[in-house]
Formats: C-alpha cells, sequence, structure tokens
C-alpha cells in the first residue's frame, strides 16, 4: 500500500516511480496507491476508486473497474463490506466492493476526502478481523 508516492517527484521520477509500482505485482500479491496525479492514473491502475464529497465534512467511495489489456490470472478475491467512518465532523461512507490480488487499485480524490481512511479501514477489515476469525478457534482453545 503506497499513499502518495509521486508527492513532491518531478516529472521524470514520476515516471520511473510509476514503472516500479506495477513491478511488484506477484501473482498472489496485491498493490493499492493512494494517488493525486491524473497524468499517471491510467498507467498505474487496473482498478480506481474516486472519492468525492465535501473535504472535512464526508466523503463516499466510488469504484471504477478499468480495461486491462491482457487477463491476469488471480489466486484470491478480497470483498470488503459496506462501511461508515465517523471522525469529528468528518463521515466516510464506504460501498461494499472487492478487488483481486495481482490488480493494482488506485485511490483518487481531494485532500480531505478520506482516501487515507479507507486504507486504514481496509487494513483492518482485511487484516485485523481475517486473522481473528481464521484464529479464532486456536484462541477459544487458550482461554
Amino acid at each position: 500500500m503506497f499513499d502518495e508516492p509521486l508527492s513532491y517527484l518531478d516529472v521524470k521520477q514520476r515516471l520511473k516511480a510509476a514503472q516500479v509500482v506495477p513491478s511488484l505485482l506477484r501473482p498472489n500479491s496485491y498493490v493499492i496507491v493512494v494517488e493525486h496525479d491524473l497524468s499517471v492514473l491510467d498507467y498505474l491502475s487496473d482498478f480506481i476508486c474516486c472519492l468525492y464529497g465535501k473535504p472535512g465534512a464526508y466523503g463516499v467511495v466510488a469504484e471504477t473497474p478499468q480495461e486491462s489489456a491482457e487477463e491476469i490470472e488471480t489466486c484470491a478475491c478480497y470483498r470488503y463490506p459496506t462501511m461508515t467512518k465517523t471522525q469529528g465532523n468528518f463521515r466516510l461512507r464506504v460501498a461494499e466492493g472487492e478487488f483481486t490480488d495481482s490488480q493494482i487499485v488506485v485511490m483518487l480524490g481531494e485532500n480531505g476526502m478520506g482516501k487515507t481512511t479507507f486504507i486504514h479501514m481496509l487494513v483492518y477489515v482485511l487484516f485485523v478481523i481475517s486473522y481473528f476469525v481464521k484464529n479464532l478457534a486456536a484462541l477459544v482453545r487458550r482461554v
């Protein structure tokens, strides 16, 4: 997962960095990028989540699948539920969605729309809860 990896880079550095991201894909992995730079967005992504709303007030996540030049064999599908997060006056609403490994997912949106918050929510749902559910039986046996 990368949060704005192209910030503060000049054009040449951005292009080099944009070439590195696809090279990180493996048949059993995925890459998630939060980015503002539209010039490399299409180059980077197989799938885009657009965030819109009112900065500091609310954000909405919408999915936009991208056409792929070639089919990529996938091993796993990661699903996340409809989620809501409120922080002070800010409220982020995420519709349920999914992505597969071997994909690059790009988060696109203005500052304050909830991109980083969405990444934190994904980590929690996909890894923390998943780990707990997979290890629940072992945890219960220890008690």
